[in-house]
């Protein structure tokens, strides 16, 4: 993994944190980039870059600065950045953003 510069896109920012397949309550608040690949019961509130993979579950309010989805969220998202769409996400709710992008299959 790359160490996030200046200019280099939040998809190549090095993970600082990563939630494995379990399951997490309650208000989940990082700094960084976040990988999630379990459940997150409840709302997720970053500036940085949320990373939820094809396994990722999250039924809560989300609120960062990038949002790269290939799991499920089922809430509303508010992304400050961008959300980047990975093959096959699902989500259910609004979604406010500057910039939307989606991945071929």
């Amino acid at each position: 993994m790359l160490k996030k510069t200046p200019g280099v896109a939040a998809e190549h920012a090095e993970i600082t944190a990563f939630l494995g397949k379990d399951r997490v309550q309650g208000v989940l608040s990082f700094g960084g980039t976040i990988r999630v690949d379990g459940k997150v019961d409840g709302e997720v509130v970053s500036k940085d870059t949320l990373i939820c993979g094809d396994e990722a579950f999250l039924p809560g309010e989300i609120g960062v600065g990038t949002l790269i989805l290939s799991g499920k969220i089922v809430g509303n998202v508010s992304a400050s950045e961008k959300v980047h769409l990975l093959a096959r996400p699902w989500s259910k709710g609004t979604s406010k953003r500057q910039k939307l992008i989606i991945e071929e299959e």
